[in-house]
């Protein structure tokens, strides 16, 4: 069984469990105070134990591939030691109380934080025993999961088990945020095969990007009002750079340059812009192509709460207060906040973050409350731009309808402030 395989199984496993736990109450019958009580006490049993589950599978499929590879090398892992009792997330035990989290959307919360602690686990242990193998002879490779991945990580795949150390493959932390690529270990001369990994494939891309970057050892840049050459370093900052230039349908973060569409008789058109002209409606066109192939992908029984987004980009509402000190709301970042971007960030209205990778943390994207509409958030990021105190760098934190928020402001040369966007923050 290959190491995505290991994590599909776990999370399957977690599934079944979590089904097997809903079936044995009526929460129908109950009031969202007593669902809310009751989650309290029978949750943590059942985290512990997709705990263990991810913690044995993890545990297997890293001892059964190393025997695989290296037969004969001894090796003695680290104990499993004791595993922490399960935690409810306080977030979640709220929307219960508040009946926001009822029926079917409760059912598929509760699915989703059993196959998080499962596949969190089986992750968490593989990286200590890889941390304590003392074993020269295992190669890593970055594997890239998902519909679609950045271009620095297809660049990184793109070298196969080339890794000879697993932080170098990036086992210490993602190299950006939300990225959700996996290491995966290679032992002895054997190399693993990992479904829907082809470094051939990608090391194919990977020269053709070098290709073209290698064709062109310099760009025109203005520099006070003259042309001036500016040479090009060919490394992996500019391969990555021209991957998404060059493939930008195959990577989440592709530049499409081409602002300026080319007709038959060579005249310019226009791409099609939001009125404030901050948003390419192209660009909103691709998003909605992309979550309708990852949708597509999900299975039937699984889609229930995951949410499209509009076919045509979402302006800010014309309420939207324009008296002095209030920062300016703009398609784009208002999209962001609403239905995401191809980067994979935001998308925080809630049905809409499942197309999103998970945080660095390995949490989920935080949405709001599955009541709120765009209008309702809309009124709630205006009451914490008046109202809100300094939170972190450039953020503003406040509290609308009990629920907690984050704005972050952004300030221009000019002088002027902007909305760059807004979440839900549930401690």
């Amino acid at each position: 069984m290959s190491g995505i395989a290991v994590y599909d199984y776990v999370a399957q496993a977690a599934r079944l469990r979590a089904r097997a736990f809903l079936a044995s109450f009526d929460l129908a019958k109950l009031t969202p105070l007593q669902v809310a009580a009751l989650l309290d006490q029978a949750l943590p049993g059942l985290i512990n134990e997709a705990t263990a589950v991810g913690t044995q599978a993890g545990d297997e499929y890293y001892q059964a591939a190393r025997l695989r590879g290296m037969a004969g090398e001894e090796w003695t892992p680290p104990g499993v030691g004791k595993l922490r009792p399960g935690v409810v997330d306080a977030g979640l035990l709220e929307e219960v109380a508040a009946g926001r989290l009822v029926g079917q959307l409760l059912r598929d919360a509760i699915v989703s934080y059993t196959v998080q602690a499962a596949t969190g686990a089986a992750r968490s242990r593989v990286r200590r025993l890889i941390r304590s193998d003392p074993s020269p002879r295992v190669r890593w490779a970055r594997v890239p999961t998902g519909a679609v991945t950045c271009a620095w990580c297809k660049m990184l795949a793109s070298r196969g088990f080339a890794y000879t150390s697993a932080d170098a493959a990036g086992l210490a932390g993602q190299f950006h945020r939300h990225c959700d690529c996996r290491v995966v270990p290679a032992f002895g001369d054997r190399l693993p095969e990992v479904p829907g990994y082809d470094p051939a494939v990608l090391k194919q891309e990977y020269d053709a990007v070098r290709r073209a970057v290698e064709a062109e050892p310099y760009r025109e840049v203005l520099v006070n009002g003259r042309m001036r050459r500016q040479w090009i370093r060919v490394d992996d900052y500019a391969i990555a750079a021209k991957w998404r230039q060059m493939f930008p349908d195959r990577v989440s973060d592709g530049k499409h340059t081409r602002l300026m569409r080319k007709t038959r008789s060579d005249s310019a058109k226009p791409a099609r812009v939001t009125p404030d002209g901050s948003y390419v409606v192209d660009k909103h066109t691709d998003l909605v192509r992309l979550a309708r192939d990852k949708l597509a992908q999900v299975p039937s029984e699984l889609r229930f709460g995951k949410h499209m987004p509009p076919e045509m980009p979402q302006l800010p509402p014309e309420w939207w207060p324009s008296q002095e000190g209030m920062p300016l709301l703009r398609a784009k970042e208002w999209n962001h906040i609403l239905y995401g971007d191809h980067r994979g960030e935001g998308g925080h209205l809630f049905g809409h973050s499942w197309r999103h990778k998970p945080r660095v943390d390995g949490g989920p994207i935080t949405e709001f409350p599955v009541s709120w509409t765009a209008d309702t958030v809309a009124k709630a990021l205006a009451h914490v731009c008046k109202t809100g105190v300094p939170w972190e760098q450039n953020g503003l934190r406040g509290t609308f309808q009990g629920v907690s928020l984050v704005v972050r402001i952004g300030t221009r040369k000019t002088g002027v402030t902007r909305v760059i966007t807004c979440y839900p923050l549930y401690e």
